[in-house]
């Protein structure tokens, strides 16, 4: 993720409304932004890589536009991310350097074993189908709930493009189990297993904040943020095991398979990447 700095080139004109709340709600909503702002951004670059990798592997072109296009959009989530972020907290915060990047390395994770077939298999099913599926569940659950009409605003506009972000993912596993034969179809079984160890990502209790307040400013609690991580979780486990069952190719599901009736519970407050963005 990119440093934090200060300066302009990373925000759109976005502002939300901002009376009536104390300096620490301020401090507190500015903070969940930047947050997401910087996971937007991060994005970027990731889509950008996705690219190179299907590049390498000879993907049909449409797979590669899309790639683009999904980067275009975390670019806009990005700069609404932090326009909230400056509008909340009055601090003109921006984006700084990936010096990671710039060294041409990153450290190494789980998903790096394996060969390239295997990797973008794995990839795919947990950073794509799973985590953007999970973005677009959360930040449309957030919008439902916000009550500034800006906020509602971009939580829903983010809903449909992780959607659509998650359904690219699926096409990608379509095509590496289609050209990356057993490998590929092994490598999805393997990231199966590995669905029930996803965690669903939570922060502290804020002081001075209430839930009430964080769910109607679009920032989910922790009860129904675990709720929605197991019906994605078992939404992709339904899709992925039937891409590896010939006679149910053709029971391939749409974007409204993340379309969740919204919850009346609400707890502890949770990460806007799993609001506002994922």
């Amino acid at each position: 993720m990119a440093r934090r700095a200060l300066g302009a080139g990373w925000a759109d004109d976005a502002v939300p409304d901002v009376s009536g709340l104390t300096p620490w709600q301020r401090t507190v909503l500015g903070e969940v932004w930047m947050y997401s702002a910087g996971l937007e951004h991060a994005s970027v670059p990731a889509f950008s890589k996705l690219s190179l990798k299907l590049s390498a592997l000879g993907a049909p072109s449409e797979l590669l536009e899309d790639c683009h296009l999904a980067a275009l959009d975390e670019i806009r989530h990005a700069r609404r991310c932090f326009a909230l972020a400056n509008a909340y907290s009055g601090v003109g915060w921006t984006a700084g350097t990936i010096p990671e990047l710039g060294q041409g390395s990153t450290p190494p994770s789980p998903m790096d074993s394996g060969d390239t077939w295997a990797r973008l298999v794995r990839g795919s099913l947990l950073d794509g189908c799973l985590a953007e599926g999970m973005a677009s569940l959360v930040a449309g659950e957030g919008a439902r709930r916000a009550s500034d009409p800006v906020v509602r605003e971009t939580l829903s506009v983010i809903s449909e493009d992780e959607g659509r972000h998650a359904e690219l993912a699926w096409d990608v596993i379509a095509f590496a189990l289609k050209r990356g034969g057993r490998s590929a179809k092994d490598a999805l079984r393997e990231a199966l297993l590995a669905l029930e160890s996803q965690q669903t990502p939570a922060l502290p209790r804020i002081p001075g904040v209430d839930e009430d307040f964080l769910a109607r400013n679009g920032v989910l609690p922790q009860v129904e943020l675990g709720r929605l991580m197991a019906v994605c979780i078992e939404r992709t486990r339904a899709r992925a095991e039937a891409l590896l069952e010939p006679s149910s190719l053709s029971k391939r599901h749409g974007p409204s398979d993340f379309q969740v009736a919204p919850a009346s519970s609400s707890r502890d407050a949770v990460p806007m990447e799993v609001a506002p963005r994922c």
